[in-house]
């Protein structure tokens, strides 16, 4: 599963073999994409590449993956972020 913020990076990622795509807007609820990943997906991910960086994007990954799973966080977003870390840790 991939997600982005234009469709037209998804066009692409479908085309290279991503098996599931999931547009993301500005105004996209957390817990309704969180639902979505776990509904694409079949449940949750045992692993999740955030490669954005973006505050959003890094704890839709936290939040989606699986308690034990493993979230890697390649982006480079802003000096603080805001993140469940209590969840993630758990």
């Amino acid at each position: 599963l991939i997600t982005d913020i234009l469709q037209s990076r998804l066009d692409v990622a479908k085309e290279l073999g991503a098996d599931y795509t999931l547009l993301v807007s500005r105004d996209s609820q957390e817990t309704e994409l969180v639902r979505k990943v776990h509904e694409l997906l079949e449940g949750h991910p045992d692993i999740s590449f955030d490669a954005s960086g973006a505050q959003s994007t890094v704890r839709l990954a936290l939040l989606a993956t699986k308690s034990g799973g493993v979230a890697v966080l390649v982006g480079m977003g802003g000096p603080e972020l805001t993140v469940p870390l209590a969840g993630a840790v758990a």
